[in-house]
């Protein structure tokens, strides 16, 4: 019983340490909506190239039909194709913001410490 293990000097704690990622604590500053005349203009996009147009074709129609983009411009076939990158962009920020890890535990070891 003298050994120093079983002493009041000394406690045994069992340590560890435990790790975890997660985005789901800022998505309520990371809210990325987009307006109704950006919805409906991707719609309108992609409901013309799913129709097997073209981006020339597509800034065409956009112009032709008195649309303008956001900077007020007209359309050109690299601002057409700007709106599908932008809307792969956003959809894989909204898939992002809700990744949790699996938890990852360190080895488990018995420290003792002195009071």
């Amino acid at each position: 019983m003298n050994c120093f293990f079983l002493s009041e000097e000394y406690k045994q704690y069992l340590t560890f340490s435990v790790e975890i990622s997660t985005n789901t604590l800022i998505t309520q500053y990371l809210k990325h909506l987009w307006s109704d005349e950006q919805e409906y203009t991707h719609n309108r996009i992609k409901s013309l190239h799913d129709s097997r147009k073209g981006y020339r074709t597509i800034a065409k129609l956009l112009n032709a039909e008195g649309s303008r983009t956001a900077k007020n411009k007209e359309w050109k076939n690299s601002n057409v194709y700007a709106v599908f990158k932008q809307y792969a962009e956003r959809q894989a920020r909204l898939e992002r913001q809700s990744y949790t890890s699996k938890m990852k535990f360190s080895k488990m070891k018995l420290e003792w410490v002195k009071d």
